[in-house]
């Protein structure tokens, strides 16, 4: 079975406008940021969203490594894989 694994990264700097909360206003870019996400099984794929882009990566046996670059302060790595085999998983 199918499923899929999705990190939300932000990257905003924050600026004390009043005295609670701080807002986020402008965008900070994200530049060649590694990012590793827990995935024992090995991934159908790994895009940046929303923009749509197949990410290479790597693939440990337990994580997922990629790098990624996003310039308006968010961005989502998500990576499709299978759901393991087995009591934690669909399977047996």
């Amino acid at each position: 079975m199918r499923t899929g694994t999705v990190v939300h990264l932000t990257s905003f700097v924050p600026s004390r406008q009043t005295p609670e909360p701080d807002l986020v206003h402008d965008p900070f870019p994200l530049v060649d940021v590694p990012v590793a996400v827990r995935v024992a099984a090995v991934p159908r794929s790994v895009r940046l969203q929303p923009a749509g882009r197949e990410l290479p990566w790597q693939h440990d046996g337990e994580y997922v490594h990629v790098r990624v670059t996003a310039a308006d302060g968010h961005a989502m790595v998500v990576v499709e894989h299978d759901l393991p085999d087995g009591p934690s998983g669909t399977g047996s």
